[in-house]
């Protein structure tokens, strides 16, 4: 709950908020937050409106909660302590770490030499290749596959190193007030991904949030802990600049110092609305990205038909992937496809 936005709550404005108005509260608030807060589910608090004592007891209710988490160390008067962005950071790690085992990233997917990490492939074993590059996995699966009683020769599946094609990634994600909630979660969980898969791959990370400014959130190079810390302090607020985004973004990768690839990975709920012309803003910076050799790709969070619209118009001048996720759970499938899309 620490991770939801605690800065400036006050007991008395959420208590009145949610008693005299629960369906604005649900749809302004997480509702993760106000069922911490108050220690309540939200059909209950639902049931509260028109009782004259409600206001007051839920709004001790949640002095009692934030009087915990200032005793825990977890907030102060500035919001989340770090003690308290260090816990966050361990629990978006080691939920992302599960699903990523979930999804296949577990085995050997990288092999160092030299100083570079190169990717490598599954492919049949054949003579002169290591014995130490065979995967056990792979071979049993394909001999069970074939319905051998044992793995034979010919199931033999060994990782082959591929060609170094590293990429620097910057994940640009749009902060503004509507990427509240589980949109945000599920965003921050997506982008500890990211650089959990790229560390391992060869590839690097940054991140950059955006609403009417930009941030950047992590630098190249930090270690996954420092990201995911830095990743776990976001808070959305604020309208929407596609085109500040996507200008910050590309300034970002033309100054990383390296000669890798060059990507994008935009993530929004919604069409640019900061700006005298926010859609011709946007759209030029793409442009200004494909000139820069640097490409983009759009994942649109329950956009309408006029974000498709745009995001693809976005995705096509970068020559990058468009990708419409109705389910916030599946954000994290699309930003792992396409950074696999990204390197080939």
């Amino acid at each position: 709950m620490a991770n939801r936005g605690t800065k400036g709550v006050s007991a008395k404005f959420f208590a009145k908020k949610i008693v005299e108005n629960y369906k604005e509260a649900i749809a302004s608030f997480d509702p993760e937050l106000l069922e911490g807060l108050t220690g309540m589910r939200l059909v209950q608090l639902g049931e509260l409106k028109n009782r004259p004592d409600s206001i007051r007891m839920v709004e001790q209710s949640i002095d009692s909660t934030l009087k915990s988490m200032r005793d825990d160390g977890l907030i102060d008067g500035d919001g989340l302590t770090d003690s308290a962005l260090d816990v966050i950071a361990f629990d978006l790690v080691d939920d992302e770490l599960r699903v990523l085992g979930k999804l296949g990233y577990g085995e050997h997917r990288a092999h160092e030499k030299g100083g570079s990490v190169f990717p490598i492939e599954p492919k049949p074993f054949e003579k002169g290749m290591s014995y130490r590059s065979i995967s056990p996995r792979k071979s049993v699966a394909k001999a069970v596959r074939r319905g051998h009683s044992s793995v034979e020769a010919c199931d033999l599946v060994a990782w082959e190193k591929g060609k170094n094609t590293s990429v620097d990634f910057v994940f640009a994600l749009d902060s503004s007030g509507s990427m509240r909630g589980k949109k945000i979660d599920a965003c921050k969980r997506a982008a500890i991904g990211l650089a959990f898969v790229s560390l391992h791959e060869g590839d690097r990370t940054s991140v950059l949030s955006f609403n009417k400014k930009s941030h950047r959130v992590v630098s190249f190079g930090e270690s996954l802990f420092s990201f995911s810390k830095n990743v776990a302090s976001l808070a959305p607020t604020g309208t929407t600049d596609l085109g500040l985004g996507l200008r910050e973004a590309r300034n970002l990768l033309l100054s990383s110092g390296l000669k890798n690839r060059k990507h994008i990975i935009l993530i929004t709920d919604g069409i640019p609305t900061e700006g005298k012309k926010p859609l011709e803003a946007a759209l030029e910076e793409a442009y200004a990205c494909k000139e820069a050799e640097v490409s983009v790709s759009v994942i649109g969070i329950g956009v309408d038909k006029d974000g498709e619209k745009n995001g693809r118009a976005i995705a096509l001048i970068g020559e990058g992937q468009f990708y419409q996720v109705a389910d916030v759970e599946k954000i994290n499938e699309a930003v792992l496809s396409d950074r696999k899309k990204s390197k080939v």
